[in-house]
């Protein structure tokens, strides 16, 4: 009596596993979103000194979006044209002064395989407006700057303050009197 109970019960045990098998394949088939993690920076300092460029400068029309093959992943950006408005640190060997425009490339995902990974929760779109950005030039393209973190993008308020548009992070408003000693 125990042996047939045995074997029904093994036998269960045998077609459950294998249907889980069929199940875990099927699903690691399919694509899948994870978030990935992006740099953040606890003080300006610390900003500055990963900064090749700092700027305040208006965002003037929508963003084209484009897609970049890198090496073994697809990343995928929204490229803004700004104006500078105000060199506030530069530590390239170019000159840059107040009116000229440049492309600033802001990466929203990359992809690798099936997988993407999203380098925000909220991919947020920025809006006309004067901006504070922590630049380096990019190193595919050195036309275009890429911003030093996604979690650190400063939009001008009413007071001349600089408010951090990602919510979430330690270092959430750069005051003006900051502005004055980066330079």
């Amino acid at each position: 009596m125990k042996k047939p109970v045995s074997l029904l019960f093994l036998s269960f045990t045998l077609v459950i596993g294998l249907i889980g098998y069929k199940i875990y394949n099927s699903n690691k088939e399919k694509q899948s979103n994870n978030i990935a993690l992006a740099f953040m920076f606890d003080n300006i300092e610390e900003m500055i000194e990963s900064s090749q460029f700092v700027i305040t400068g208006e965002i003037f029309e929508e963003p084209a979006e484009y897609q970049r093959q890198l090496s073994d992943k697809v990343v995928t950006e929204h490229l803004y044209q700004v104006k500078v408005s105000d060199v506030v640190h530069n530590r390239l060997n170019e000159e840059f002064k107040i009116g000229d425009e440049m492309s600033v490339s802001h990466a929203l995902l990359f992809k690798m395989g099936n997988t993407k990974y999203a380098l925000l929760d909220e991919s947020e779109l920025l809006k006309t407006g004067k901006y504070l950005l922590f630049l380096n030039h990019n190193p595919v393209d050195r036309s275009q700057f890429t911003l030093v973190s996604p979690n650190h993008i400063y939009k001008e308020d009413r007071n001349g303050d600089f408010l951090n548009v990602i919510k979430g992070t330690n270092l959430n408003i750069i005051h003006q009197s900051d502005l004055t000693n980066m330079k």
